[in-house]
């Protein structure tokens, strides 16, 4: 059984941007259990990574690299002769208004110096402008973004960063149609996708991945008022309380939990905690802590948040052939207050910002009409234009903009049906041949048993 589960697991890692090999390997999960999947997605990619060691040494370039989608020309940067941090030539052309017109702006955050100095990525560690509908025209960016290489030893592991300026947006979290599991799913509603008075607001900002699926430890989660997950003591938890103030840390220790949290999010230890790295990050044993691994250190892609100690930014960071211990480098580089893990593996990690492009799409038989469409933060990243526009099975976050002069955009009527039909409650359940196949084996085994009585 082993051998044959090793077949779609290994072409979920190729093929990283097929959804239907996740589903496949879901399958072989609900068939064998987390343990067998677990040894056998450790082997993988210990392969995979030493097959990019390998072809790096040869080649000296990588099998996985990718690219930031939008990144701003080489042109556009300026240096500070006093300062030397970069300035910006923002074009709010690309965002709301017609007239191009350039405006200057000095990045708030200091550059990251590259741990790499023999072979510098092209604007490796200067923060650019991250554009997005929900950027006010003429103010300066809420959002930037860099590249970032954390592992010497893994010249082809690079991170992308997103600083994301919490005093001028709000974070809101959203519950996914599936996962986590929780036995309210049947109670309460699911809808899995941003509302569509969020999409057509002009407020929106960006949208990224959440935590674990609940049967990889069953962190907590509480979202609209319902605690879909009870929180686990000592855990890594993002909250968000009723003035709109973003916390990160254990739960347990100092200022969580507290009567103000209105939503949070729990997934794995911490990887920073108050200024202090978590001691078990540097030990290959504790690895398993943030993944299931079983014997050794797994190198894959992986996605986290950090949160700076005054509360301002909070930054997301994601990329390929990473371990908690250089996920955690790149944090400790930020200077961030607390740290935790969300996801890992390719499909899994997404981050979207988001344009004015409408689009009609098919979805179930009916057409949608959305205000906007997504736009990947990497170009190799799973997901499509439709990304959160419309039900997705994992919980999200989102960030929305405190602009007063946002452009409200007309809701089109398919997409408030859309949105009350993706409320209703129902159990998750996964109609796939496997299955099948289980049930008809169940009748199988019923009908020897009559037949032997």
């Amino acid at each position: 059984i082993l051998l044959i589960a090793t077949i779609p697991i290994g072409i979920a890692h190729k093929n990283q941007n097929s959804d239907w090999v996740v589903q496949m390997v879901d399958e072989v999960r609900a068939v064998v259990g987390p343990r067998p999947v677990a040894i056998i997605e450790e082997t993988v990619f210990h392969i995979q990574d030493l097959g990019q060691q390998l072809y790096f040494k040869i080649t000296g370039k990588s099998l996985s690299s990718w690219q930031l989608t939008t990144i701003a020309p080489h042109n556009n940067l300026a240096s500070n002769p006093q300062s030397g941090s970069p300035y910006i030539r923002f074009l709010t052309s690309s965002l709301h208004t017609t007239t191009a017109h350039t405006v200057t702006y000095q990045s708030p955050i200091p550059p990251l110096f590259p741990l790499l100095h023999h072979s510098t990525l092209p604007g490796e560690g200067i923060w650019q402008p991250l554009a997005s509908v929900g950027q006010p025209s003429a103010e300066a960016p809420i959002l930037w973004q860099t590249v970032f290489r954390p592992d010497a030893t893994h010249p082809f592991a690079q991170v992308a960063i997103v600083a994301m300026d919490l005093h001028r947006s709000q974070l809101h979290m959203m519950i996914g149609t599936q996962e986590p599991k929780s036995k309210l799913t049947n109670k309460f509603r699911r809808p899995g996708m941003l509302p569509p008075a969020v999409q057509s607001s002009g407020t929106l900002l960006a949208a990224w991945n959440g935590g674990f699926k609940a049967i990889h430890g069953h962190y907590g989660m509480m979202s609209d008022g319902h605690v879909w997950l009870p929180p686990k003591p000592g855990m890594a938890t993002l909250a968000i309380e009723k003035d709109g103030r973003v916390l990160i840390g254990a739960w347990g220790n100092g200022s969580i939990p507290n009567a103000d949290m209105i939503a949070w999010r729990q997934n794995n230890p911490p990887l920073i905690e108050n200024g202090h790295v978590n001691p078990d990050v540097h030990s290959v044993a504790n690895d398993r802590k943030w993944g299931v691994t079983i014997t050794k250190m797994a190198y894959t892609w992986r996605s986290g948040l950090g949160l700076s100690k005054d509360g301002r930014w909070l930054f997301y960071v994601t990329g390929n052939s990473l371990t908690t211990k250089t996920l955690t480098r790149v944090f400790e580089k930020l200077g961030v207050y607390n740290a935790m893990q969300t996801d890992i593996n390719h499909p899994f990690d997404r981050f979207e910002t988001y344009s004015t492009q409408h689009l009609y799409i098919k979805y179930f038989g009916q057409t949608i009409h959305t205000p906007i469409s997504a736009r990947k933060l990497i170009n190799k990243m799973s997901g499509n234009s439709t990304q959160f526009l419309v039900p997705y099975k994992r919980d999200f976050f989102y960030l929305t903009s405190n602009s007063s002069i946002a452009q409200q955009m007309p809701v089109d009527p398919s997409l408030d049906k859309l949105w009350a039909s993706a409320q209703v409650p129902r159990t998750p359940t996964i109609n796939t041949s496997i299955h099948k196949f289980n049930r008809l084996m169940d009748m199988v085994n019923k009908k020897s048993l009559i037949i032997g009585q």
